[in-house]
């Protein structure tokens, strides 16, 4: 029963934890903002994230509006994460101040949007129905949930082999100069 009695203490007196030594809070205090922006049907979102997810999703729902999420394992100040709307072109660039920052970013866009995302390291996630996109990384995953009509697709690795997983059949891969390979073709 003493032992009972002080498992509860304990647990008790770590989910009232406060900063740490250095003034941070721990990861269980991460932060998440949802704001919503102007952008037409068929508009460009660009987002450059080298510190965690991306995750796009293309809604009927959406309207003329882009839904921005930011989830973050720590507060983030308003350099770190800079929004810009103009000329039909909604961009979003991630820059924290700490290296070990994660920043993942959910987003939400109209129909028919063109995107272009770069990451690092960080998955990226498309889907809905999308006019292009253009996606680069360097060891993340991309993911995509598409419509397979008038599919057009070109895949490009510029410093491994190939792999991917797909439901429908897609081209061969070919192997281009200075160790790049390629998979492109059409569906549909």
């Amino acid at each position: 029963m003493k032992f009972f009695s002080f498992l509860v203490i304990v647990l008790f007196a770590l989910s009232f934890a406060g900063p740490n030594a250095r003034g941070q809070f721990s990861a269980a205090t991460a932060t998440m903002t949802t704001r919503n922006f102007d952008l037409k049907a068929g508009g460009t979102v660009e987002v450059k994230n080298l510190s965690g997810r991306v995750h796009l999703t293309a809604e009927e729902t959406q309207g003329e509006k882009v839904s921005l999420t930011i989830h973050s394992d720590k507060p983030l100040g308003e350099k770190e994460v800079e929004v810009s709307t103009e000329n039909g072109k909604f961009s979003v660039r991630v820059e924290p101040n700490g290296a070990k920052t994660r920043v993942d970013l959910t987003l939400k866009i109209p129909l028919n949007s063109r995107v272009k995302v770069e990451t690092d390291a960080g998955e990226v996630r498309v889907a809905g129905e999308i006019q292009s996109a253009e996606v680069m990384t360097v060891t993340g995953t991309i993911s995509t949930d598409v419509p397979l009509e008038n599919l057009k697709y070109n895949l490009v690795w510029t410093s491994s082999r190939p792999r991917f997983l797909s439901e429908v059949e897609l081209e061969k891969a070919d192997e281009k100069s200075g160790g790049k390979f390629s998979v492109s073709g059409r569906l549909g």
